[in-house]
């Protein structure tokens, strides 16, 4: 076969917040057909919708948990995923020196929320997230995709788009200076754009706001007109979505959709099927197109599958296992990967499409670790001629869950000190670019 890469022009990355793997797509294995024996997901038959096998036990004050059926919908609490709460849900050390991941339920114990313990063991069917169940089933699922780091989402986020974390947790601050893909990308003459569906991350990123509020920055809404209408002279060859976070102050004046708990599922499944639909809307230029969806953590849900031996900085492990879907007509159907990989994969296939294959020294050091490339999913020589059809989009479940207006985590209090940093520094730019958040910070200096 010839390079993998030469088909491809464009790259795009999804990168929604915080799941486990066992939880969104674990339900794979259990459910019979081709992912039965292939895919390393739960497995068991379940009794009164759990999971009874004795290496899935988790213990907290006497009590044992297991894995169980939920429905989606939003939660009771959030889940922690700070450094020690990860750590703690790692558990201990196995004679094959292993991590036993029986800790979950006992770190959910000891965070300051009192909702139900057995919260963290829950996991969804095919229904909880029908369409990332249609893109798994129809391109690849990659069953060892894995955090970066043994933490939360803004240190995991940064091992995404920088290849490093100077942070080891989410911080209520502002980010300091790192050295970005984007900044890779201009050194290289490389196109690129970033579509958000609500406030950027990159607003945490004091020195990117003079870009964050520039062109290069699109809403999410843009995506299919720019898909189907953009010629290839300007179109870019690299493509970061974002949903509308949880944690921002303003979400459009719809629910935030980016798959953090509480939030139920129902409204990322949305955004997903809205993004595939945007990048289908061309066939000619998806024929051309690796869609990679990932999750930046694992959002304090249980997983079974022990990280693998990673160290970087003060962390001797990855972090926990995550899904992730390569999405491309270059894929078969119903690929199953195995292959060691996390999000520094992206920029490991990055580097080998517009750049020389080494993307910097720290990515380097994690490949010498084990860490592949996104890359080696690609098996197909030729693109496949026909498209699946994706299902309806799924029905909004019960109650809504909205973030209080008083920021409470420490992603909240960071994505309001973005906000306000970002209407200090260009306030003409926000108003024309993020007229919400705008309104919003009008509104709070009125009170």
């Amino acid at each position: 076969m010839r390079d993998k890469l030469e088909d491809i022009d464009t790259i795009v990355v999804l990168m929604m917040q915080s799941r486990s793997f066992d939880h969104v797509l674990g339900h794979l294995s259990l459910d019979g057909g081709s992912y039965e024996g292939q895919l390393d997901g739960l497995v068991g038959t379940p009794v009164d919708g759990k999971l009874l096998d004795t290496r899935y036990e988790n213990t907290c004050e006497g009590r044992v948990h297991h894995p169980h059926e939920m429905r989606d919908g939003a939660m009771a609490a959030e889940l922690p995923e700070d450094s020690h709460s990860v750590h703690l849900s790692l558990g201990r050390r196995t004679s094959s020196g292993e991590r036993a991941m029986d800790g979950f339920v006992r770190a959910h114990a000891l965070s300051a929320h009192r909702a139900s313990r057995t919260l963290p063991m829950g996991f969804l069917r095919c229904s909880g997230a029908p369409v990332t169940n249609f893109l798994a089933k129809s391109y690849a699922v990659c069953d060892r995709w894995f955090a970066p780091l043994p933490t939360g989402m803004a240190p995991n986020r940064l091992m995404a788009t920088c290849g490093y974390s100077l942070l080891a947790d989410t911080t209520p601050r502002l980010l300091p200076l790192h050295d970005t893909v984007f900044d890779w990308m201009r050194q290289r003459g490389i196109r690129y754009r970033v579509y958000h569906d609500g406030l950027s991350f990159f607003t945490l990123c004091p020195w990117m706001h003079g870009e964050v509020t520039s062109d290069r920055f699109r809403p999410a809404a843009r995506l299919a007109d720019d898909v189907r209408n953009e010629s290839d002279a300007t179109f870019p060859k690299v493509i970061y979505i974002e949903p509308s976070y949880f944690d921002a102050p303003f979400h459009l004046g719809r629910p935030p959709n980016d798959n953090r708990p509480p939030l139920p599922m129902a409204p990322g499944e949305r955004f997903l099927l809205q993004v595939y639909q945007a990048l289908t809307s061309n066939a000619e230029r998806f024929g051309r197109t690796l869609f990679i969806v990932t999750y930046a953590s694992h959002g304090g849900f249980y997983d079974h599958v022990s990280p693998p031996p990673i160290h970087d900085g003060p962390f001797k492990t990855a972090g926990v296992r995550v899904p992730a879907l390569v999405v491309s007509p270059l894929v078969e159907r119903g690929t199953i990967h195995g292959g060691l990989l996390d999000h520094t994969s992206i920029l490991q296939l990055i580097a080998e499409k517009f750049g020389d294959g080494v993307y910097s020294e720290a990515v380097a050091r994690r490949a010498a670790q084990g860490i592949g490339s996104v890359s080696a999913v690609l098996n197909r020589g030729a693109a496949r001629a026909s498209l699946p059809v994706p299902p309806s989009p799924p029905e909004r479940p019960g109650r809504k869950c909205k973030r209080s207006l008083t920021p409470r985590t420490e992603g909240a209090l960071a994505f309001d000190l973005a906000a306000r940093a970002l209407c200090d520094h260009a306030p003409a730019r926000v108003a024309s670019a993020y007229p919400e958040l705008w309104q919003a910070m009008w509104n709070a200096a009125l009170q």
